[in-house]
């Protein structure tokens, strides 16, 4: 059985890039919305004015969502470094998990 490899689902502008001031000063809207950093990455900033890092990616050809953290608790430099180090982890894990249900 294959372990599908991680794949990033990238922006719609792969030249979009957040700066620590944009981020900051992202406002809330009515509706949630994102901010894309590129490779997957965006802060999303809810109508409550909460900002949420999470990256997007494919498992087995699916859409999946990884949260990063909290704006707040992790500033965008944080976030890229975390980017790299939690995602592979996280998706090392959920790929096991992904063959041993396919195993049952």
């Amino acid at each position: 059985m294959h372990l599908h490899r991680f794949i990033p689902i990238p922006p719609t502008d792969a030249k979009l890039k957040q700066s620590a001031v944009k981020v900051k000063s992202a406002k809330p809207s009515e509706r949630p919305y994102k901010l894309a950093d590129g490779v997957g990455m965006y802060l999303l900033v809810h109508p409550t004015g909460s900002k949420y890092w999470r990256l997007k990616y494919r498992l087995a050809g699916k859409e999946k969502v990884l949260a990063l953290g909290v704006h707040r608790e992790i500033s965008l430099a944080e976030a890229r470094r975390f980017r790299l180090r939690q995602s592979s982890a996280r998706l090392t894990q959920q790929l096991a998990l992904a063959e041993l249900a396919q195993q049952i």
